[in-house]
């Protein structure tokens, strides 16, 4: 087979660098040479010709669903997923994801606050160091320089790595920028996931969007779940709003990584996946039964984000259909074409699941590419909903 990569004029380098860091990951080669996927993944092909292994999983899916490489890449095995729980939103998340029976993911919490850790039950706990006086216990306090070397070595081996953690406290504001940068200089794909607080909290509101910043510009995509925007949509209880958020941000992680992990029945490409996941993306959600379920579901979907997305502007649209092995295939193109209706000028692609928890209802999860800064968001009258392309139950 004759690999095109090879004649690309920066294969050389390509090789020296895989060479030199024992690292053949696609995204990695594009951070550094700033260059499209397809071109990366032609020279990583040719790189496995001449021995090397690919060592990340996706980048594995990916070479074999476009049978760009004939060389036997390394059996496939599942992705290797982490979620680093950072500060207080971040344990209280992990907690959360794994009450919910979450498998096939790795848990790692980070605080500063050792009672935090005491009550967090995932996989691995790392006390951060802190300039605020603070019992000791059996804990190590690091320094500065020792917490990043034990968040890089929290991560290694990850595939692709979440983020999750509150905006505008200490710990998730200052930390999580950190961690998502030691991830991509990892070559991992790096997903961040966090809450904004309440417009009542003064301060707290003051420092989130220094931390949105920072954080935007060291991952490959950007979950925010404004606590506010649950209390305009709904007249909720306290505890119903943090439950939404919760699941909100659950159905982020999960639905990502199963979408990537486990079979489905329309199911997307690694290369279109990661163009979705890139940047700023809004979500409407919408349930529904009865005989026009995927319409109404639909119809619910928009009017949910109506306000604050811009459907004809937006350039593409991830639109997710959850129901049961009831799910007619005329369900999902009026969904679509519904879609179609309000935002002409988007590329549109369909992802649907099977899950037979939902009986006779039907879930349309839509995800819009909005804004590429997250000070678009702040500006608006308020916050918007934002997450990436979840699949349910897959």
């Amino acid at each position: 087979m004759t690999y095109p990569g090879r004649e690309d004029p920066l294969f050389s380098a390509v090789k020296q660098m895989v060479i030199e860091t024992n690292s053949s990951s696609i995204v990695r080669i594009q951070r550094k040479f700033l260059i499209g996927h397809e071109r990366a993944a032609a020279m990583v092909a040719a790189l496995v010709d001449d021995g090397i292994t690919v060592q990340n999983a996706l980048d594995r899916h990916f070479m074999q669903r476009r049978n760009i490489s004939d060389v036997p890449i390394e059996s496939q095995q599942p992705l290797h997923i982490k979620v680093l729980g950072i500060g207080g939103c971040g344990i209280n998340m992990i907690n959360y994801m794994l009450a919910k029976g979450t498998q096939g993911i790795e848990f790692v919490a980070l605080s500063s606050d050792e009672k935090e850790l005491a009550r967090c039950k995932a996989d691995q706990r790392l006390q951060l160091s802190t300039t605020q006086a603070m019992p000791t216990g059996n804990a190590i306090v690091t320094t500065p320089e020792e917490d990043c070397a034990r968040i890089k070595t929290a991560m290694a081996g990850a595939d692709m790595v979440f983020v999750v953690a509150g905006m505008g406290g200490n710990t998730g504001t200052s930390v999580a920028p950190i961690a998502a940068q030691i991830a991509r200089n990892l070559g991992i794909q790096t997903i961040a996931v966090v809450s904004m607080p309440f417009a009542y909290e003064g301060n707290r509101m003051r420092r989130a969007p220094l931390g949105i910043k920072d954080l935007f510009a060291q991952t490959d995509a950007l979950v925010i779940i404004p606590l506010e925007a649950q209390v305009n949509k709904y007249d909720m209880f306290v505890s119903e709003v943090f439950e939404a958020t919760n699941l909100l941000m659950h159905f982020a992680v999960v639905g990502i990584a199963k979408s990537l992990s486990e079979a489905s029945l329309v199911s997307l490409d690694i290369a279109d996946l990661r163009t979705l996941i890139a940047g700023i993306v809004t979500v409407g959600t919408g349930e529904a039964t009865g005989p026009d379920r995927g319409k109404v579901a639909c119809e619910q979907a928009i009017a949910s984000i109506a306000s604050t997305v811009d459907f004809a502007n937006s350039s593409s649209i991830l639109v997710n259909v959850a129901a049961s092995s009831s799910l007619k295939l005329r369900e999902i193109a009026e969904i679509i074409e519904s879609v179609e209706l309000i935002a002409k000028d988007a590329v549109i692609v369909a992802a649907a699941a099977y899950d037979d928890a939902m009986k006779n209802s039907l879930r349309v999860t839509m995800y819009c590419t909005g804004p590429t800064s997250p000070f678009d968001v702040m500006a608006a009258s308020h916050y918007r909903t934002i997450t990436l392309a979840p699949q349910f139950h897959l």
